[in-house]
């Protein structure tokens, strides 16, 4: 980007930071252990809060960062788009959680849907920088 952007022209990126999710159900080392999985297996799922010093180490200047978070209270939408239900199953297979625990998990996030608890956040990073003269 950096490249071909033109003297004076604006490199901007918005990008989730997934080590900033939140998921509410009951059992928070449980969300933590999946949402830890989700981070650290997403390509450059942790990479959005270091866009700032990249673009600086690349001359970029007037640098700005702005944040968004983006809430999901509907789960039958956002499982449908992010394959929830489905999120404990490799993150047990990858040492993060038990695989009895896949079970467990579905439902906690079915009973926090029907008790209007049902929450889920990430954290969007919005950088904004100006190539040199």
């Amino acid at each position: 980007m950096v490249r071909v952007t033109r003297s004076g022209g604006w490199v901007v990126i918005a990008d989730p930071d997934y080590s900033t999710q939140t998921l509410s159900i009951d059992d928070q080392s449980l969300a933590a252990a999946i949402l830890a999985y989700r981070a650290a297996h997403i390509r450059n799922g942790q990479l959005a809060h270091l866009h700032a010093p990249m673009l600086a180490r690349h001359g970029l200047r007037n640098i700005t960062v702005e944040t968004r978070t983006a809430t999901a209270r509907d789960l039958d939408a956002f499982d449908h788009v992010w394959g929830l239900r489905t999120w404990a199953t490799p993150a047990a297979a990858a040492g993060f959680t038990d695989g009895d625990r896949t079970t467990e998990f579905q439902q906690q996030i079915d009973e926090a849907a029907a008790s209007g608890a049902f929450t889920y956040t990430v954290t969007f990073f919005v950088t904004a920088a100006q190539a040199p003269d």
